[in-house]
């Protein structure tokens, strides 16, 4: 008894534009907050540590680099990986 040719469907990939998009908008986000602080002198932004007890300071143009970084990841393809799908076993039939 032979088979016939197996024809495969490709599997189906999720949509990854939302995730984009959300990449993109929290990236520019970031971006335009830290460059709009630095334009308006505001170079060091404070918050609360509540692991230390006190007050903490980190520099506005860290949150305008994260900002720049995931715009990037945003915009960047995703789909090409550098390395090859594993090959499937091809069916042998016995005569």
């Amino acid at each position: 008894m032979s088979r016939g040719p197996h024809i495969r469907k490709k599997p189906r990939r999720e949509p990854q534009w939302p995730a984009r998009l959300f990449a993109i908008a929290v990236g520019g986000f970031l971006t335009f907050a830290g460059l709009y602080g630095f334009h308006n002198q505001r170079y060091w932004i404070t918050g609360y540590n509540p692991e230390l007890g006190h007050v903490a300071t980190g520099p506005v143009l860290w949150r305008a680099i994260l900002g720049i970084l995931i715009l990037l990841i945003g915009i960047m393809p995703w789909a090409k990986t550098p390395w090859k799908p594993r090959k499937e076993h091809k069916w042998r039939t016995h005569i």
